[in-house]
């Protein structure tokens, strides 16, 4: 139906006048949404609005818009008609119709109408073609959309040859010269990290009201939240005659859900999600089959039946009862049941047949419950979809997209537009953030108590996440919009946490915000550290732990910890030594808010190995607006070189990786504060720098180049193949004005600790 009325409004709108007056005859069931319906509101919106001065050939507006030129919304009406229609109530509320017999409460003008009509020529200027549904815009793309908001997060990893790989910098195919060549042109162009992020227009929208409302912003809240007030008292019959058709336990998980003035928001505001109240009322999507909701990108999904959930049950439950044993936290589980049941998200805990007797013969699914710790310590009862088989009967058609952890400086960013609009602000405030916190979120939305006896979502169920954050973004949006949030649960301070990383805002001044891991993981980290080697081994479930911790730490190359068996080897002890030196040296990220001029370099290196631990290889390095601006390099490779590399037959891929080293550490004060694309075609090399971050090896060692990029080309497109296999003869390089120079292997640094070393180079 959305198609249909998006190819009315494209196709077929200055047509619409020629049904005034005609007869609309269907065969759909009366109480049933259909084209009938949808063409009668499209003509009575465009009538009115060429009544009130409008033209008909123009096309709508969005809805909140028209609201505030006392336009009529997007329905059947005259002058004082209700504002909900009965079409909209239909899409939104589709089986059973839930408004028969409520007296409709007419809306008129109120007077204050700037919170509904205020984004429209904001997100207009900025190029955004809003139609009538307008969710998060970022999102209605593909592909491209997200791999520039990966590349822009600094997110490079992903198969080379694989959907999820992020684009080239320069095509494969060249020659060497045609590669140069490009390759050169290309060197003064942004970087993909350097690109602004690919946010949602309503962010955009809230940053630029918030900074061209300072000095009155809290004003302007206090006024935009008024009209809301009265709008949610004139509103509230309609949330209570909603109530009326829930049952007692399901009113009691929504009961701090407006039901009516949500549902009237979704139309107000053109959210895509027109099914969320009528989820909202009659049950989220908990297992079988969730279907595209309109605000996150759709996937291929599976219709999976209700009856099939059911099926073959008696044996599951028979299952699911002789695994469960007494555990040492059993206590814990029986104490947050009763919380729940407490909370009125539950039924009061059973026996089997009281059980039984409570679902009064309907089939029922059992999920096992279990107890997760976190990182932090903190305890969290899961339920166990997969053993419960709730997760192999579940297909999402929605791909889930959540925040980034750099949203602190995201929202930095939009706010200072230009460096002298950054000055302004810096000299007359400081930058503070906050977030929010919905304790027990998932509980007070819920999932269908006809099959279950918890009413509210479950931890555990894959659906559950999607259904939660339907209603998160929708209130995100509103709060963006309405520019009405008058205070964050947590509160503002220049340095906090959110997603698990620390941001500190000190350095604003100074074009970028500083992000760390929270301090108690890191103190987590180090008690696992501790504990191993006090051990003398690596079970599996610490190394798990371990694992997932380096992980989030942005350290992939820890992979192997623990995969080997649970005893503790040199390389695994070595890699001890490298998580340690990170946690102390603490290389905090540093996302820019504001972009800052530096100078540029283009890189490219390579390597041979014709004979077992014969090695040759060189780099070639471009310092535009410099002197000398091209400069080649023989890498000089003994035996000291082959001694750090990690053991193994096959050594290209590390004698690849070493030519990074050798170009940073000879030309150190040149790379600092550079930024710019290194060129390098060994995959697993590549890889190896991608996997590990690209600015982990320059941070770590303290070079502080501001970004490099890697980038593979084709080995025959490799400009620096002939002066890592000829050396000072390379032809390609001499013709080309390139100067030469030998380079060594800081074999003496590389022989010290790991922190020392570093220090060293950051000396350097």
């Amino acid at each position: 139906m959305p198609l249909f009325v998006e190819h009315i409004v494209d196709n077929l709108w200055t047509y619409l006048h020629e049904l005034w007056g005609v007869t609309l005859v269907c065969d759909c069931p009366l109480g049933s949404l259909c084209e009938r319906d949808v063409l009668a509101g499209l003509v009575w919106y465009q009538l009115a609005s060429s009544q009130g001065g409008g033209n008909r050939c123009v096309q709508p507006a969005p809805v909140w818009s028209a609201v505030g030129r006392l336009h009529p919304v997007a329905g059947i009406r005259g002058p004082g008609d209700p504002l909900f229609f009965p079409g909209v109530g239909r899409h939104s509320f589709p089986q059973p119709f839930p408004f028969l017999g409520l007296q409709w409460l007419r809306l008129r003008r109120s007077g204050q109408q700037s919170s509904f009509h205020s984004l429209p020529p904001v997100a207009a200027g900025a190029g955004a073609s809003l139609g009538w549904r307008v969710g998060p815009f970022a999102l209605r793309s593909c592909l491209q959309v997200d791999a520039a908001w990966r590349a822009a997060e600094g997110q490079q990893a992903g198969a080379l040859s694989g959907q999820a790989a992020l684009l080239f910098v320069l095509p494969f195919g060249l020659s060497p010269d045609e590669h140069f060549s490009r390759a050169l042109a290309r060197g003064d162009d942004p970087l993909p990290t350097e690109h602004p992020p690919v946010l949602d227009q309503d962010l955009h929208f809230a940053a630029e009201m918030t900074v061209g409302s300072l000095g009155r912003l809290r004003e302007l809240r206090r006024e935009c939240v008024g009209p809301l007030r009265e709008l949610k008292r004139r509103w509230g019959q309609v949330g209570d005659h909603l109530r009326k058709l829930q049952t007692p336990a399901v009113r009691k998980v929504t009961a701090q859900r407006d039901l009516g003035l949500l549902s009237l928001f979704v139309v107000l505001l053109s959210w895509p999600d027109t099914t969320l109240p009528s989820h909202l009322l009659f049950g989220m999507p908990a297992v079988g089959t969730s279907f595209p909701c309109g605000v996150f990108p759709q996937q291929s999904f599976e219709v999976i039946p209700l009856q099939r959930l059911f099926e073959n049950v008696d044996a599951h439950n028979k299952a699911i009862q002789g695994s469960i044993r007494p555990g040492p936290h059993d206590d814990f589980l029986l104490e947050q049941s009763t919380k729940d049941f407490e909370a009125g998200f539950c039924s009061a805990p059973f026996s089997w047949s009281e059980l039984l007797r409570h679902t009064k013969g309907k089939p029922i699914r059992l999920i096992p419950r279990c107890v997760i710790s976190q990182a932090s310590g903190k305890q969290r009862v899961i339920d166990n979809a997969d053993h419960g088989g709730q997760s192999e009967l579940s297909s999402d058609s929605n791909k889930l997209v959540l925040c980034s952890a750099l949203r602190p400086a995201q929202h930095v960013s939009l706010a200072m537009p230009s460096p002298a609009a950054a000055r302004r602000l810096l000299e007359e405030d400081q930058w503070e953030g906050g977030g929010e916190d919905w304790p027990d979120a998932y509980r007070h939305d819920w999932a269908q108590p006809a099959y279950q006896v918890y009413s509210g979502l479950l931890f555990g169920l894959p659906l559950a996440v999607t259904s939660f954050n339907r209603l998160s973004r929708f209130s995100d949006a509103v709060g963006r919009r309405l520019v009405c949030v008058l205070a964050k649960r947590h509160p503002m301070s220049t340095v906090g946490d959110f997603l698990g990383l620390e941001w500190d805002f000190r350095d604003v001044g100074r074009d970028h915000v500083n992000f760390w891991v929270r301090t108690r993981l890191q103190e987590k980290v180090e008690g696992l550290l501790l504990q191993a080697e006090k051990d003398g081994c690596l079970p599996p479930g610490l190394a798990s732990k371990l694992y997932g911790m380096l992980n989030f730490l942005e350290q992939g190359v820890y992979g192997r910890i623990g995969t080997a068996g649970g005893k503790l080897t040199p390389a695994i002890r070595s890699s001890f030594e490298v998580i340690r030196a990170m946690l102390a040296l603490r290389p905090r990220r540093a996302v820019e808010v504001l972009p800052s001029p530096c100078a540029r370099f283009v890189a490219a290196s390579d390597a041979a190995e014709d004979e077992p631990r014969r090695g040759t290889g060189g780099f070639l390095l471009l310092w535009p607006g410099s002197e000398p601006g091209r400069e080649a390099f023989v890498a000089q490779i003994d035996r000291h070189t082959y001694d750090a590399f990690l053991p193994g037959e096959v050594k290209i891929a590390q004698l690849e990786l070493s030519m990074v080293l050798f170009a940073l550490t000879a030309r150190a004060s040149t790379f600092r504060f550079r930024r710019g694309t290194w060129y390098i075609d060994n995959v697993a090399a590549l890889m190896a720098l991608i996997f590990e971050g690209a600015p982990i090896l320059p941070t770590s060692s303290g070079l502080r180049i501001s970004y490099m990029w890697p980038s593979s080309p084709f080995s025959k497109s490799n400009w620096s193949d002939s002066i890592s296999r000829l050396g000072a003869s390379d032809p390609w390089a001499a013709s080309r004005g390139f100067c030469l120079h030998h380079a060594l292997f800081p074999a003496e640094v590389w022989s010290l600790p790991l922190v020392p070393a570093m220090l060293v180079f950051q000396f350097l």
